[in-house]
């Protein structure tokens, strides 16, 4: 009987020493897990900012595209050129001839690519000779090359083009985000522009051409933000989850050359930001259970003419780097806790082997004193 007792004794001991360690496990996991939200929460408020600014500085440029050819366009020397291209040759209001007005535009297009140098070139396009370009100027890497007459070309089957000879005054046509092209073929190294068109009317009031701008975006898409945690990576989308941007520089625009691949394949979780209904931002979460990435996501309507175009940008990051940074109960301290716990829990099992025998004793001797007047009766 005292084996069975002092079996029974062990045996509850060390049921109660496992319900111990598995409830200080469970504290120890719940404890790094809202560390770990916690993690979350405040890099996620991190990206949230740093798309923030991104959004603002690519809608910014965009804007300030738009705005740029509406002032090219109304500089003297295109009423000049319209003019004098209606009387012969020779503006009839100050007497200059097409030559001069023709100059003077080359000289205000080459300043102006000096002074905004993510502008790769300006043209005047005449609506007339199938859209032949009647000034044309280049920023080739830092060198202003203003293109000779008869080194220019008809743009007239461009969809640009048509596109500007339906605007009326003021109005701004944004092409798609695309690949530079020199006579017809992608130029090496690859160059990602965005176009825009405005259209210059005659006495009139009918088309007589369009200044049309175009902006290399490849600085505003690599822009790299300062103080984001290591091995974040940024991605940009246009409104079909084409790659404008991507950190394999290969996969950037490979929509151009047949390539299929989309942001919303390699990040699943993106598909809602596609939806018409969706809020424009997406939280840091995690892209699907399987590839073990984490991504946020904000859209950025650029075209007011057009809501329907609109990017997306993304910053993602691999589980197991949020999983290194998140702060955690360092191990050395998860088995003090446990030590400390088994000793705790060993010292109680001793203490209640020798106090619960001298309460049975009492318990016995209560029983005993209370039957003795009984038996006197």
């Amino acid at each position: 009987m005292r084996l069975s007792r002092g079996f029974l004794a062990s045996a509850a001991l060390a049921a109660f020493l496992a319900l111990l360690v598995g409830g200080t496990l469970l504290w120890v996991d719940k404890e790094n897990e809202r560390l770990r939200e916690t993690y979350l929460s405040e890099h996620s408020a991190e990206l949230r900012a740093a798309l923030a600014i991104k959004k603002a500085s690519l809608g910014q440029a965009i804007e300030a595209l738009r705005q740029d050819v509406v002032f090219l366009a109304q500089t003297p020397p295109i009423s000049g050129i319209v003019r004098a291209s209606a009387n012969q040759g020779v503006d009839p209001r100050d007497k200059d001839p097409y030559s001069a007005w023709e100059a003077r535009l080359q000289e205000i297009f080459s300043a102006f690519l000096r002074v905004h140098p993510d502008y790769f070139q300006v043209r005047f396009i005449g609506a007339s000779n199938e859209g032949r370009e009647l000034v044309r100027v280049e920023n080739r890497d830092g060198r202003i090359q203003v293109i000779p007459r008869e080194a220019l070309s008809p743009e007239g089957d461009q969809d640009y083009f048509r596109a500007g000879l339906l605007l009326t005054a003021g109005r701004v046509h944004l092409s798609g985000f695309a690949l530079n092209r020199a006579g017809g073929k992608i130029e090496e190294p690859h160059r990602p522009i965005v176009r825009a068109v405005t259209p210059v009317f005659d006495a009139s009031g009918h088309v007589f051409g369009m200044v049309e701008a175009e902006e290399d975006m490849r600085a505003l898409f690599a822009a790299s933000l300062p103080g984001l945690p290591q091995g974040i990576a940024g991605y940009v989308a246009d409104q079909q989850g084409h790659y404008l941007f991507h950190p394999d520089a290969k996969r950037a625009f490979a929509f151009e050359f047949g390539d299929k691949g989309n942001i919303a394949d390699d990040f699943p979780v993106l598909k809602q930001v596609f939806e018409s209904q969706a809020q424009g931002y997406l939280p840091l979460q995690a892209a699907d259970h399987r590839s073990g990435q984490y991504v946020a996501a904000e859209r950025v309507f650029f075209d007011p003419s057009d809501p329907s175009r609109y990017l997306v940008l993304a910053y993602g990051m691999p589980a197991a780097g949020i999983e290194a940074q998140a702060a955690q109960i360092p191990k050395p301290i998860v088995a003090t806790i446990l030590a400390l716990a088994i000793i705790a829990g060993l010292s109680l099992g001793l203490a209640t082997s020798h106090i619960f025998p001298r309460l049975r004793r009492i318990a016995a001797g209560n029983g005993r004193v209370r039957q003795e007047p009984a038996d006197q009766v």
